[in-house]
């Protein structure tokens, strides 16, 4: 199953304080993401009073942004609508942002950099399948499903993403790369269930470095069916130490 946020109002999960690690460059964020009308913020990290002090992924008028602040790259291919696509932001320098995403159905693999000087500051919310900025909250119909964070540019070099690290990101799963993701993950959610919680499961292991991550569901989401994963796919088990692979 997955975080489905088609029927509701802001359906998204967001958290204080980021699992325990304020970001700062370099970090990684990934995940599935199905979207059904063009426009949706997938992930974000805000100031909740401001309209500008963010790092973001958004879906745009059919197409995929990397935001740090005012400055926005954008991806040159239309997505397909109602199609899971895996998509990984690379925060690497304030003059180095890469985002690549993959739509496994094509097999079209597209990456984006945005090389212009940022840095935000004084984030307070972070959040997937929509955003909570108190001026502007921001949803969007569709679902989301294995979402992470690290610490690190999971790329050597601040180079383009290697294709076989991204698919085995997106059908093995991030514990699946062991030493790489136990070191630097900071968060991780499965999105296995909808909760009203913060509260984990064996069934929606989640999981933030400094212990539990404080997810909160804002509006109404509702579960709907996870994307399409390998049958080894590795998943966190919520009774054990993610540093145990």
């Amino acid at each position: 199953m997955s975080l489905d946020t088609s029927f509701g109002s802001v359906g998204v999960f967001q958290t204080t304080p980021f699992g325990g690690i304020t970001p700062v460059y370099p970090f990684t964020v990934g995940g599935w993401i199905w979207n059904s009308d063009g426009n949706c913020s997938a992930w974000n990290l805000c100031n909740s009073a401001n309209t500008t002090l963010y790092w973001a992924i958004d879906v745009l008028a059919a197409k995929y942004v990397i935001r740090s602040a005012a400055n926005t790259s954008t991806t040159a291919n239309a997505i397909t609508a109602n199609t899971w696509w895996y998509v990984i932001a690379r925060f690497i320098s304030a003059t180095n942002r890469r985002l690549t995403v993959w739509e496994p159905n094509l097999n079209a693999v597209e990456e984006i950099q945005n090389v212009t000087n940022s840095t935000p500051s004084g984030f307070d919310s972070e959040s997937f399948g929509g955003y909570n900025r108190t001026s502007s909250p921001f949803g969007g119909l569709g679902m989301s499903a294995e979402w992470w964070r690290t610490n690190t540019d999971i790329q050597a070099g601040g180079a383009a993403l290697n294709k076989d690290l991204l698919f085995q990101l997106a059908y093995k799963g991030p514990w699946s790369i062991g030493l790489l993701m136990a070191s630097s993950i900071v968060w991780y959610k499965s999105c296995l269930k909808a909760f009203d919680n913060t509260s984990d499961s064996i069934d929606d292991p989640s999981f933030a470095k400094s212990g539990r991550a404080s997810w909160t569901i804002a509006g109404t989401p509702r579960v709907g069916p996870h994307p399409p994963l390998a049958s080894d796919y590795v998943y966190l088990n919520a009774r054990s130490s993610p540093f145990i692979m």
